[in-house]
Parts: structure tokens; sequence; C-alpha cells
């Protein structure tokens, strides 16, 4: 334990913690919330006293909103883990309060530890989910389970089977959950977390481009693991093809999910290229709306444009030939990106849909 409470001093605490403070494994993670939800003060610029006071001004002495007071709370916290000057590589608080702003802010598994200290904090029962290079948290709202997601503003209701291991669960989803995972790994939530940035410093230790982490090098991460919690870790053992397969799709997902994000910057780019406006979701569909007729028109035209990159030499207006030409310039010289565009394109023919 000494040796560990020596490693989270170096690269996981903002402040040492001393060997007094910290005993026991329950007492370390208490001191890691802590300091996570100090950070969270520090990076938003505001305490969680101002916050509540914040929340606390929104209305909810209308029917049944006082009832559901808490999960409104949750929401609100949601929306504040989610703005965009906290995202960085954050798995630990030092991390997260880095001077490199390239580097501070909060990665995935920050998020879920505030998030579900918070929650905590309100009085519902948290654990931490364990995924493919990933982490979130479930909550229990009177005898149900509730999966938060941690990337965007969302709690969805779980239906499918929990597996009880000693010191995990296995959840299985079914077709009614509307998550964005088909199995997990569910544990602790105190002991969960310091399992998991364990975890997490161990790949820093092995990942080339942290060099400003290189105190991660003077620990036996792996060693931690398996004197702490190697039950705990077990399901990757266990349950090794489900991972596997999970790993595969999350993967696939993940691919698809970044390709439709530079397709939708292509667009945006096109759009205020073409056009010399902003673009806002409104102007984009009012956009799309005008041209939809001469688009469907000239799609084969169109669809050789974007897979060629040639010039479109049909007679229709200026800004809508740009727009083309632009999106043709802006994905020729990644075979993926273009192979997904003119799929999305060639079903949808540049409807709204495509701007998420």
């Amino acid at each position: 334990m000494e040796e560990l409470l020596k490693a989270f001093n170096a690269t996981v605490f903002t402040t040492p913690r001393s060997h007094a403070l910290v005993k026991n494994l329950q007492e370390l993670s208490v001191e890691v919330q802590e300091d996570f939800v100090s950070v969270f003060q520090v990076l938003l610029n505001k305490d969680l006293e101002n916050i509540a006071k914040e929340f606390c001004m929104k209305d909810f002495s209308h029917g049944e909103q006082e009832s559901f007071k808490d999960q409104f709370l949750i929401l609100y916290y949601f929306h504040l883990l989610n703005l965009d000057s906290l995202a960085g590589a954050g798995a630990t608080p030092l991390i997260a309060v880095f001077p490199d702003k390239e580097i501070r802010g909060l990665n995935c598994l920050g998020r879920a530890i505030i998030l579900g200290t918070l929650i905590k904090k309100i009085g519902y029962v948290v654990k931490l989910t364990l995924h493919p290079d990933h982490a979130g948290i479930i909550m229990r709202v009177g005898s149900k389970w509730y999966f938060c997601e941690i990337n965007r503003m969302d709690i969805k209701p779980l239906h499918g089977k929990f597996v009880k291991h000693n010191q995990y669960e296995w959840y299985q989803s079914t077709k009614e959950d509307k998550i964005s995972f088909d199995c997990f790994a569910v544990c602790d939530f105190d002991l969960g977390i310091l399992n998991a940035i364990i975890e997490h410093c161990d790949f820093l230790k092995k990942t080339v481009g942290f060099d400003f982490f290189k105190i991660a090098y003077t620990f036996s991460w792996d060693k931690f693991q398996i004197e702490f919690f190697q039950e705990m870790n077990d399901y990757k053992r266990l349950y090794s093809k489900e991972f596997l397969l999970e790993c595969e799709r999350v993967s696939q997902s993940r691919f698809i999910q970044e390709l439709r994000r530079k397709f939708n910057d292509v667009i945006i780019l096109a759009y205020e290229e073409a056009t010399k406006e902003k673009a806002s979701k409104d102007s984009l569909i009012a956009f799309h709306d005008l041209y939809m007729p001469t688009l469907q028109c000239y799609s084969t035209e169109v669809l050789l444009a974007l897979n060629t990159g040639c010039e479109f030499i049909v007679n229709i207006p200026m800004e809508l030939k740009n727009y083309i030409k632009c999106i043709a310039d802006s994905i020729q010289q990644d075979e993926g990106l273009k192979d997904f565009a003119i799929h999305v394109i060639s079903k949808k023919m540049l409807d709204t849909a495509l701007v998420s």
C-alpha cells in the first residue's frame, strides 16, 4: 500500500497525500474522488456551491418536475462535463490540470470518475463500467439500473442480464437496450476507479508521446493490478471471446464515427466556402432544401465529380457548383473518407441528416 500511495502521489494527485491520511484502498479512492472534484471546479472556474446555486435558479415548480429534481441535476452535470473546454487526456487529476493545453482536460475515465462522484454525493448508488478503451458509469434509481453515457448527455435504462462474480459483474445487453455497447464489466465504483487509473498509467508507461509523464516509468503498474485487482480484471480471461468481439465492434464503430465527423466538417467547410456565410444547422437545411431538386436531377454528374475530382461542367448556380467542388477537393486525398462520402451521398443526396 505504501508503494501504491507513492505512485499516486507522483502521477495522480495534484497535491501529495500522507500515509496517515491514506491507510487502505478505500481511503485512497476517497482522496482521488475529492481531488477530481477540485480539478473539475478549477477547469470550470467555479465551485460546486456556485454550480448548485446556478442550477437551483432553474424552475422545478411545475407538475412532476419537482420529483425529478435529482435527475435534472445529474443532466446538468452531464452538460458541464461535456463542455469542449474540458476535453483532454486527464485520466488523473494531475494530468487534467497539466499546463500543456493540448493535454489538460478530462478523458472518458476522468469524466466518469467526476460524474460518478457527484451522483454519489446526491445519494444514488453508482458503479463503474469497463469497456474496450473506455470507461463509464451506471446508476441505480429505485430498483432499476441506468447507463450514463459519458460522451453525451444521456441516461438510458438497462434491460439486460448481470452475471455476478466475486469482484465484478458481467453485463450482456438486449435488443431493448438503447446504449452504445453490447457487453461490459461492472465493478464497485470506489475500487474500480483505482483499478482503471492503474491500468491507464500502465498504458501511458508503454505509449510513445507521453514523455511528460516520465515519472510513470518508475512504477510497476502491472504488478499493482496483480496485487490489488487481479480478480476484478478476470473478466478479460473469463469473457475473452465476448471482450474481443466487443473490441472489434467498438473499433469499427469508432472508425465510422470518425469518418462521419470528418465528412460533417467537409460539408460545413464547403457550405461556408460556397456561400461566404457561417454555417448553422438551419442554414444547411435551407441550402439543401433549395438545391435538392437540382442535385437529384444531376445525381450522376455529382457522384462522378466527387469520385474523380473533375470539373462539374453542368450549368447550375455557381454557389452550388462551388459547394460540390469544395467537397470533391476535400475528400480526394483520403480514400476512406471518399468512399464513405460517396456511399452516404449516393443514398441520401446531401440530405440534412448528413450533418449531425
